[in-house]
């Protein structure tokens, strides 16, 4: 069975902006963030003609 459902994902992260992390130099600079999106087993990216710009 070939599914054809394309979605979009939008996270938004809440933190403060004025917040800074230390490098291994000392310096300080913006704060890193990111995410981990876990998907359901069997889940599939779509190949490149399938997706419309």
């Amino acid at each position: 069975m070939v599914l054809t459902t394309v979605f979009e994902s939008v996270v938004r992260i809440s933190y403060g902006m004025q917040l800074k992390q230390v490098l291994a130099n000392g310096k300080k600079m913006a704060l890193n963030v990111g995410i981990v999106l876990i998907l359901q087993e069997g889940f599939e990216l779509p190949l490149p003609d399938c997706i419309s710009p």
